[in-house]
């Protein structure tokens, strides 16, 4: 398909958040490469959102690509009820660097008090129990 046949299909189907939907023209992007994109008539940008900030690492990056493409081909999507060691490894060092920051852990304790109040406990959706931390006092 050409730049004027994608852009006709996207505007009859696609629906663009924070804009007025009649007034969207798209930039059709084709590929994209560290800190490049190219739209599908081969004008090249400077990606200065970083794919609003998830690509931070540039695009087509070999490491993560590596990693990604192992990972799957080992098990592309499991429920989040169910755990990984990809899961739980990220989660580890999530811990390790938010821990002398963060506050008090979540207790895994069922509560009997309504859900939002400081020690109340709720499910999430994958059925865990998540009690909220009582409210920081002033000295």
């Amino acid at each position: 398909m050409n730049t004027k046949e994608l852009k006709k299909l996207d505007r009859r189907h696609v629906v663009y958040s924070w804009k007025a939907q009649a007034g969207v023209d798209p930039i059709v992007i084709d590929r994209a490469e560290g800190i490049y994109m190219w739209d599908t008539d081969g004008k090249r940008y400077i990606d200065g959102c970083s794919g609003l900030l998830n690509i931070n690492i540039g695009h087509g990056n070999r490491h993560v690509l590596e990693a990604m493409k192992a990972q799957m081909e080992k098990l592309c999507y499991v429920s989040p009820g169910f755990s990984t060691e990809p899961k739980a490894r990220l989660a580890g060092m999530v811990a390790e660097v938010t821990s002398q920051t963060a506050g008090p852990k979540p207790s895994r304790t069922p509560s009997k008090q309504p859900a939002g109040t400081p020690g109340a406990t709720r499910s999430t959706p994958a059925g865990e129990a998540i009690t909220a931390a009582p409210p920081e006092r002033s000295p």
